[in-house]
């Protein structure tokens, strides 16, 4: 309790870093990301279309667009993630996170994106066990149990 975040300072810092090393992922990937915690969501979703100009088939820039999509728009979240597939349709993570922003409102187009991971991967257990599973998750609590296909995994 009491902790502030410094959003407007570490906006600061990674503009700065993002000058002198524009090469470097992690610090554009930050700063998109710290413009969205500094209510500066414009700025963010500027920020990820300017790289995603020179670099259409990172998957972390289209992620971070669409975390910041999701916030107040799942819809345009979900567009982002489809526009993502097309662009790199081996990124797991892009179908993963489509699944999750979708389940809550359209468990239909959730399973379809795993549907479409596995038309390309048959052989992913995990993915398999997912849609195997996803309308008894629905049933049960209408949301994905703790820890069940998590960003990053």
């Amino acid at each position: 309790l009491g902790q502030q975040k410094d959003f407007a300072g570490a906006v600061r810092w990674n503009e700065v870093a993002v000058r002198f090393t524009s090469h470097l992922k992690p610090a554009n990937i930050m700063l998109g990301v710290y413009y969205a915690l500094n209510n500066e969501r414009d700025k963010g979703i500027a920020h990820y279309r300017t790289l995603l100009e020179t670099d259409p088939v990172e998957p972390e820039y289209w992620l971070r667009l669409a975390w910041i999509y999701s916030q107040e728009d799942v819809a345009r979240a979900l567009q982002t993630l489809d526009e993502a597939i097309a662009r790199v349709p081996e990124a797991r993570q892009l179908y993963i996170e489509g699944f999750r922003y979708a389940l809550e409102k359209r468990p239909d187009a959730a399973k379809g994106y795993l549907r479409r991971w596995l038309e390309r991967h048959p052989d992913d257990r995990e993915m398999a066990n997912a849609l195997a599973g996803v309308d008894s998750m629905i049933e049960a609590s209408g949301a994905p149990p703790e820890g069940a296909l998590q960003p990053g995994r």
